[in-house]
């Protein structure tokens, strides 16, 4: 099989895991098809500017989705003297997103990404069924408790051992997690009583 340039970096992009910016994204154009400085200012303007306000991470992320297919101009046009091109998420890049939205959320996910795991909720109201975000949220339960327990354990045998100030940030983190686990159960019960 004979790849061209464009053929190739569009297999070799949809082949790696989307980066979480390049998800959020795809989310906001799902939302509304609008260009990348519209997009900017919602990162400036909004909480999502954890994940990034820089141009140089939106632009690029720009590029490579659209390089890869999964996003594409609608319309082009002129505002403010300059040229804007407005967007939108493909077939393709509709699936991608909602892969990532109702990926399994795993112990590294609680770990390392528990933000990306929120900000996947956030966006999966209109985009997947509910049973999916019903299955987000008990997956998020199940984890956090067996990360919590793991925490509690290592508290309990390495409490000798810990500076107090060491000791004391374990157990921040230990009910930083059992905030989360009860936000989650609270939310679950929520959309069930929600949706009666």
């Amino acid at each position: 099989m004979r790849f061209t340039r464009d053929s190739t970096w569009r297999t070799i992009v949809t082949m790696r895991r989307l980066t979480t910016l390049e998800n959020v994204i795809l989310g906001l154009l799902r939302g509304r098809a609008q260009c990348g400085y519209d997009l900017r200012l919602q990162f400036v303007a909004t909480p999502l500017r954890h994940f990034s306000d820089s141009p140089g991470s939106i632009y690029p992320a720009l590029a490579r989705l659209r390089r890869a297919k999964l996003i594409a101009i609608v319309r082009s046009g002129h505002t403010s003297g300059r040229r804007t091109q407005i967007l939108e998420p493909t077939s393709a890049g509709k699936d991608a997103f909602r892969k990532w939205l109702s990926r399994p959320v795993t112990r590294a996910d609680v770990v390392w990404n528990l933000d990306e795991v929120l900000l996947r909720f956030a966006f999966s109201g209109g985009f997947v069924e509910k049973a999916v975000v019903l299955r987000i949220l008990d997956e998020l339960q199940l984890e956090l408790e067996g990360y919590i327990a793991e925490l509690r354990k290592y508290l309990a045998t390495a409490k000798d051992e810990l500076t107090l100030t060491g000791y004391l940030a374990v157990q921040q983190g230990v009910e930083k997690y059992e905030a989360s686990l009860r936000w989650a159960q609270r939310v679950r019960k929520e959309i069930v009583r929600r949706a009666a």
